[in-house]
């Protein structure tokens, strides 16, 4: 199967992140994946990814901290939040930053 692309899957929820991963990487993606937000940050860094899908409620993401390190060191990389504990907070911040989608 070809490879589709490469996205990065961001959640301390182990078994949606293995789940997700599995799903993605059927579909023809290859999928890194990271439990909390440096390593997240980390494997950004050192990898080429098309896009990241990250949890809004993970060690490290404290005021999408994520999302706004990666503006910086990887301007202009996609980032869909998925969150179970939407706020509107939240969803104006991410208005700002380079998200593509707010997922709930």
């Amino acid at each position: 199967m070809n490879n589709r692309g490469r996205i990065l899957i961001a959640d301390d929820e182990e078994t949606f992140l293995q789940a997700t991963a599995d799903l993605l990487r059927r579909e023809g993606f290859t999928v890194g994946t990271a439990a909390d937000a440096p390593s997240a940050l980390g494997a950004v860094r050192d990898g080429d990814y098309d896009l990241v899908i990250s949890d809004l409620e993970m060690p490290g993401n404290e005021d999408l901290r994520l999302v706004r390190d990666l503006a910086i060191e990887a301007g202009g990389l996609p980032v869909i939040i998925i969150t179970g504990f939407p706020s509107t907070e939240s969803a104006i911040a991410s208005i700002d930053l380079p998200v593509a989608a707010y997922l709930r």
